[in-house]
C-alpha cells in the first residue's frame, strides 16, 4: 500500500494523451456495484500533482478530468473523491502496478458503496470510547477514520450529548477492513452531522 509517489520523468504530453496509454480493463460504476469490493486504475501525474480515474463516470468527457492532491497525500485525495461521489465506503489498498512514460498507473482497491445502511446523526464532539482507550472526535470525518484506523476487530460505543444534555450512544462493530456496522444489526452505518445538510463521509478510513 503506497502513501507516498517517486518522480518521474518530465511531463511532455497533454492530459488527455496521458489518459489514452491506460491499458488495463475498465469497469462500468454498474459492474463495480455488484461487487463488496472493488477495483479500479488511476493514472497519476507526480511532477504536476494530478490524478485521473480510470472508468466511474469520473474520467470526464474525452477522458480530460484530472483531480488534484498534495504530495505524499495521494491515498487520502482518492478516497475522498470516490467517497463523495458515493462509489466507495472507503479506500483499502494503492499500489504501484507499473509506469507508463510521464505517468504512473496505480491499481486502487476499495470497499464498494452500500445504500444498505443505517443512517446515524451524531452531535459533535462526540467520544469513542472502549476501556479507556478513547478517542474525542469533532467532525464526521475525524470519527470515522479513528474508527476505521484505530479500532478494527473491536466493539465499541460512541457517545453525545444531546441538547438536554442526555447522552445518546450507539454500539458498533469495526471489521479488519475498517467497515463500520452496527452491533447488533450489523446494518453498515453511515455517519451524519446532527443538523446538517451535507453527508459528509460513510465509514471511511485507510489501511
Amino acid at each position: 500500500m503506497t502513501h507516498s509517489i517517486t518522480t518521474p520523468a518530465s511531463h511532455t504530453k497533454p492530459f488527455s494523451e496521458q489518459a489514452s496509454l491506460q491499458a488495463t480493463s475498465r469497469l462500468s460504476k454498474d459492474d463495480i456495484q455488484q461487487q463488496k469490493r472493488g477495483e479500479l486504475t488511476i493514472i497519476v501525474l507526480t511532477e504536476m500533482n494530478f490524478f485521473h480515474f480510470c472508468g466511474l463516470g469520473l474520467e470526464g468527457v474525452a477522458n480530460e478530468a484530472w483531480y488534484p492532491y498534495s504530495q505524499g497525500l495521494l491515498f487520502e485525495a482518492v478516497e475522498r473523491y470516490l467517497v463523495a461521489a458515493k462509489v466507495a465506503q472507503n479506500v483499502v489498498s494503492i499500489d504501484q502496478p507499473r509506469r507508463n512514460g510521464a505517468s504512473i498507473d496505480y491499481r486502487v482497491r476499495f470497499n464498494v458503496f452500500s445504500t444498505d445502511k443505517k443512517r446515524v446523526s451524531v452531535r459533535f464532539p462526540v467520544m469513542i470510547k472502549h476501556f479507556g482507550n478513547d478517542t474525542q472526535c469533532l467532525s464526521v470525518d475525524e470519527l470515522t477514520r479513528a474508527l476505521s484506523l484505530n479500532y478494527r476487530n473491536k466493539h465499541v460505543s460512541i457517545m453525545w450529548f444531546l441538547p438536554s444534555g442526555i447522552t445518546s450512544t450507539v454500539y458498533v462493530s469495526v471489521a479488519a477492513d475498517g467497515g463500520i456496522s452496527d452491533c447488533y444489526t450489523h446494518h453498515a452505518l453511515w455517519f451524519v452531522m446532527e443538523g446538517g445538510c451535507i453527508e459528509l463521509a460513510t465509514n471511511t478510513g485507510a489501511i
